[in-house]
C-alpha cells in the first residue's frame, strides 16, 4: 500500500471528519481485502492500472469533463476508499503539489437531484450518477455535494435568487432560480460581477483544469 510523506488522516481530520474506520487503496490493494460492504458502484471497478479505473469512474463524465479526466489521469497518485463511521463511505483523489498531498473528495453518487435543481437549464445529475461533488477537501473548491447547494437570497426582498453548485475561493457558479430560463452564471464576488455562462460544463472543465493544473505530475 503507498506510503504517504503527509498522512491522509491529518488531511481528514483537519477537514472535520472523524471515526476513521478504514483506509483502502483503489490503485494498490485488492478489493477482495476491503472489509466489509462495499458501496455497489465500486463493485464492479477493475483493477487493472490507475488510468483504466479513473475511465470506469469517470467514463459517464467524459463528453462533458474531458480536460478535468486529462488532468486527474496526469497527476493523481492514488484513489483511496474512504470508510468513516460518522459519514459512511467517500473516495478520496490524491495529488500533490510540491511533495504535500492534496485530497479531493468524490461522494457516493445520488440517485434523486435534490428539488432545488428542478427545471434548471443543465442536467446535473449526468454529474452526480457518478460523485455526489468533488471537490478539494479541506477548502470544499469544485462542484459541492447537493445537500450541500446553497441558496442565496436577494437583501432587499428576501426572495430566492441564485442557486450555488461550484465554488472556487470566494468566486462561485450557480444558476439564476429568480428566471424561468434558469441559465448557469458565475459570481466574481471580489469585483462585485456577474457573468452569464454559455457553456455550462465547459465552464466547470476549464475551472477544474485551472485547479489541478499546479499539482505535480504522477
Amino acid at each position: 500500500m503507498k506510503i504517504y510523506n503527509h498522512k491522509i488522516e491529518e488531511i481528514l481530520q483537519d477537514s472535520g471528519i472523524e471515526a476513521v474506520k478504514q483506509i483502502h487503496s483503489l490503485v494498490h490493494s485488492s478489493l477482495e481485502m476491503y472489509r466489509g460492504e462495499l458501496p455497489q458502484y465500486l463493485k464492479e471497478v477493475r483493477q487493472e492500472n490507475i488510468d483504466r479505473i479513473i475511465d470506469q469512474l469517470w467514463g459517464g463524465s467524459k463528453d462533458i469533463l474531458p480536460l478535468t479526466i486529462q488532468s486527474i489521469k496526469a497527476k493523481v497518485i492514488d484513489i483511496l476508499i474512504i470508510d468513516s463511521s460518522s459519514i459512511g463511505n467517500f473516495l478520496l483523489y490524491v495529488f500533490e503539489e510540491d511533495g504535500i498531498q492534496i485530497g479531493f473528495r468524490g461522494n457516493i453518487p445520488i440517485e434523486k437531484m435534490p428539488f432545488s435543481t428542478d427545471y434548471l437549464s443543465v442536467d446535473l445529475s449526468t454529474f452526480y450518477n457518478m460523485h455526489n461533488g468533488w471537490y478539494e477537501i479541506e477548502s470544499n473548491d469544485g462542484l459541492l455535494q447537493a445537500e450541500k447547494f446553497e441558496i442565496f437570497r436577494d437583501p432587499e426582498n428576501g426572495e430566492t435568487n441564485f442557486l450555488k453548485v461550484f465554488q472556487k475561493g470566494v468566486n462561485a457558479i450557480g444558476f439564476d432560480i429568480d428566471s424561468t430560463k434558469r441559465e448557469p452564471f458565475v459570481l466574481w464576488t471580489e469585483d462585485d460581477e456577474v457573468e452569464e455562462i454559455s457553456a455550462f460544463w465547459k465552464f466547470i472543465d476549464e475551472w477544474f483544469q485551472i485547479i489541478l493544473e499546479d499539482f505535480d505530475n504522477r
